[in-house]
């Protein structure tokens, strides 16, 4: 989208013409009260133009100057402008100084401001004209220099009132769109659940009954054993490396098919870090977060470091796959079995300690399949919601699009052309605001000629 085009009754100027982008009134600390609300960046959510926070003075204790702002106005957050960070006050309250209060003292809805904002044109300009490169921010000077559309306040209110419209059902559509992952989470771990408990394959079976299952340990039916990190000083450990070396960062792909970091014959030898076979399970020991307790299976041959336990199952008595099932299934007391201060740890013993309801190999492997089939099934799924989400995404920006470029609100300037001309027109609009700009001027004061 483009300024050319555009209805003969807008006008394209620069933002600063007619809204005082930078004029802001500062606060001290000693001037809050304790109920005073303090918004700060990161209370914002980048995007959706979601308030996460409202903290007041006495919970954030800031001592830093601040901009004030009242209920109404459009706080746009110039620094990491790529993130999209604008929202309409809800109430008064003071926010950092990386936060630029803005008001259409009448002549502009603010709503309107807020929209055109969130726009691509608006975006992109800033965008290309931000300074900075870890912490880019929008600077005043180019912040008057914006692009911006001055509409006839009537059309202001119907193209406000119509995205609005429009804009509250792309939201509906992505909340149901960003509620279906959980939905599948839920729908992974129960299939998971039933999997190792016999409910699978209760008709495959033909019974309830579990008697031929045996109850083993993961010590029992497999090897457990782990890596090292090789001394980083020892140069021929790293250098000329084939061998692939894995950390507990791998354990967070569903399959391991590469690596990052690679080790020397040397170090294999010397270290005593045979490369674990393709199969093999590779479970984190360590790690906060998500890592601890997630588990991968080789795709290739590799060593690893100290924080993975790499599980070779006795294909003889077990089903790799079934065992990476049960793994998967039992992830949250896996990490709760962790022990020590901090940042508690597993160690082998208590991985061999895991506990597993063992079928007979033909029941592992129909267990198997069936659940390769059901979370095909929700992958499908999956990548069709993000598919969606991305089309909503880009739908939102068309609508503005639409909106700014006069298309939204073409039958409505036909049915109502009294409203958008003569003294309704957006060059009467722009006279006030140019008089009234003129007349808050301060007068200047001029010296009295002395007598002679």
């Amino acid at each position: 989208m483009s300024l050319d085009n555009l209805p003969v009754e807008w006008i394209p100027l620069n933002l600063g013409k007619v809204v005082e982008y930078g004029k802001t009134t500062k606060v001290e600390p000693s001037q809050l009260t304790d109920e005073t609300w303090v918004l700060e960046l990161e209370d914002i959510e980048k995007d959706s133009s979601k308030i996460l926070n409202q903290l007041s003075f006495a919970e954030r204790k800031s001592k830093s100057t601040k901009n004030s702002f009242n209920a109404g106005d459009v706080l746009y957050g110039k620094l990491r402008p790529y993130l999209n960070k604008v929202v309409m006050a809800p109430k008064d309250g003071v926010c950092t100084t990386e936060i630029i209060p803005l008001n259409g003292n009448g002549h502009i809805l603010n709503k309107f401001l807020f929209y055109w904002i969130k726009g691509n044109i608006f975006q992109n300009y800033v965008q290309a004209v931000s300074y900075g490169v870890n912490m880019p921010r929008l600077g005043t000077n180019d912040g008057l220099k914006a692009p911006f559309i001055l509409v006839p306040i009537a059309e202001q209110q119907e193209i406000v009132r119509q995205l609005d419209v429009m804009l509250a059902q792309v939201e509906q559509i992505k909340a149901r769109l960003d509620a279906i992952p959980a939905i599948l989470k839920k729908f992974r771990q129960s299939v998971l659940a039933d999997a190792v408990s016999g409910k699978l394959t209760e008709e495959w079976r033909g019974t309830s009954d579990l008697s031929n299952w045996q109850n083993k340990t993961l010590g029992d039916i497999s090897v457990v054993k782990t890596g090292k990190t090789p001394s980083r000083k020892e140069l021929r450990y790293w250098k000329d490396a084939s061998i692939p070396w894995l950390t507990s960062s791998a354990t967070g792909n569903n399959f391991t098919d590469h690596a990052d970091e690679f080790i020397s014959e040397i170090a294999s030898k010397e270290c005593n870090l045979r490369p674990f076979p393709k199969g093999t399970l590779l479970l984190a020991m360590y790690g906060e977060g998500k890592t601890r307790g997630q588990v991968t299976e080789l795709l290739i041959d590799a060593t690893c470091n100290q924080a993975c336990a790499a599980i070779l199952v006795n294909n003889e008595i077990a089903h790799k796959s079934f065992v990476k099932i049960r793994l998967l299934e039992n992830y949250e007391n896996i990490r709760k079995a962790a022990s020590g201060g901090n940042q508690p740890n597993l160690n082998l013993n208590k991985v061999r300690e895991i506990d597993i309801a063992l079928p007979p190999l033909e029941e592992q492997s129909e267990i198997v399949q069936i659940v390769k089939k059901l979370f095909v099934y929700a992958d499908k799924i999956e990548e069709t919601v993000q598919s969606a989400q991305k089309r909503v995404n880009l739908l939102t920006q068309s609508i503005l699009a639409k909106a700014f470029s006069g298309e939204l609100t073409a039958e409505w300037r036909e049915q109502h052309q009294d409203l958008i001309t003569g003294v309704n027109s957006v060059e009467s609009l722009l006279a006030k605001i140019q008089a009234e700009r003129e007349a808050s001027k301060p007068v200047k004061k001029t010296r009295k000629k002395k007598e002679v």
